[in-house]
């Protein structure tokens, strides 16, 4: 499985699916469990400049049945703070 994150983008169109991260800013490559889980702490530094930014994430993962031979997740929205 990979996991892209970064700052907000406008959605791009990818092999079928639609990207909603910028992977050249965050790239993790993680193994996923039998059940399809994958976990990755993600440290953040407690400073008030970060409050309120905004990070997008998703997921990459094989998928034979794919005409591409993966696909994406639906994307992930994180606000900092309130």
């Amino acid at each position: 499985m990979l996991l892209a994150g970064s700052t907000p983008q406008s959605p791009i169109p990818v092999l079928g699916c639609v990207l909603h991260v910028d992977p050249n800013q965050v790239l993790l490559a993680l193994l996923a469990n039998a059940r399809g889980r994958a976990d990755q702490p993600l440290p953040i530094p407690g400073t008030t400049a970060l409050l309120g930014n905004e990070l997008h994430f998703q997921g990459a993962v094989l998928a034979p049945q794919s005409p591409s031979g993966l696909t994406l997740t639906r994307g992930l929205r994180v606000r900092l703070g309130r």
